[in-house]
């Protein structure tokens, strides 16, 4: 790796920090979500991601595996949504220890709003920037996470 000149080694880090802070304080959600948290709304895409795949209902476990976050983190985020009418729990038929997180009607078609509207935002960047520089933007962000992703965690 090349190193960074005296003035960019501070200005260039400088600039994606501040970017990356813009980045983080957007508001990605809009009306779809009814007061709902963003984690929660990740919670309901990821549910009909999988319904999608042919997985009416899946365990905690692999919500977890899937988010990133504990299977404690999945059960404080699926108790307000359950409360909330969108996700229903279960037991598994083929072994009852296990409980099963789906979709209602409601969440669901609340998840597919949200699914939408995700993708409609992510059409018009595209659109804005083209199809090359989303290309070039798609790669940049997959390099950048990766080298996050390699550094050792403190």
């Amino acid at each position: 790796m090349m190193p960074l000149t005296s003035i960019n080694s501070i200005e260039i880090p400088k600039q994606l920090f501040q970017l990356l802070k813009r980045l983080s304080r957007l508001k990605w959600e809009q009306n779809p979500c009814q007061g709902l948290k963003p984690s929660e709304c990740e919670l309901l895409g990821m549910l009909y991601l999988n319904h999608l795949d042919g997985n009416e209902a899946v365990t905690a476990s692999d919500l977890s595996s899937q988010l990133k976050i504990t299977p404690g983190g999945v059960t404080h985020l699926t108790n307000p949504l359950e409360e909330a009418g969108c996700i229903i729990r279960r037991q598994d038929p083929s072994d009852r220890r296990v409980v099963l997180i789906g979709l209602t009607g409601e969440g669901k078609a609340l998840a597919e709003s949200l699914i939408s509207e995700a993708h409609d935002r992510l059409a018009g960047l595209v659109s804005f920037l083209g199809e090359e520089d989303s290309q070039t933007l798609t790669r940049l962000m997959s390099s950048m996470i990766e080298h996050f992703e390699s550094l050792p965690s403190s």
